[in-house]
């Protein structure tokens, strides 16, 4: 897939606002959309191979996965 030079800076925006508010997600501690974290997560690891270490990648699934961890 191709994408037009003039078009890249407009690719910079949408995720900047995502993780903008997946960071307001993580900072208040929002238990209840911790699901959404996880997806982003995964999807951004499976679209930029390399982007986490599969051991770092792990790490933060789990503790998504399983919030009561972050108590200890």
């Amino acid at each position: 897939l191709f994408t037009p030079l003039y078009a890249k800076p407009l690719l910079a925006p949408p995720v900047r606002l995502v993780s903008a508010a997946l960071w307001k997600v993580m900072k208040q501690r929002d238990v209840m959309q911790y699901g959404v974290v996880e997806e982003f997560v995964t999807s951004a690891c499976e679209t930029v191979p390399g982007l986490l270490t599969v051991r770092h990648q792990g790490s933060v699934l789990l503790l998504l996965c399983h919030p009561l961890l972050l108590l200890w």
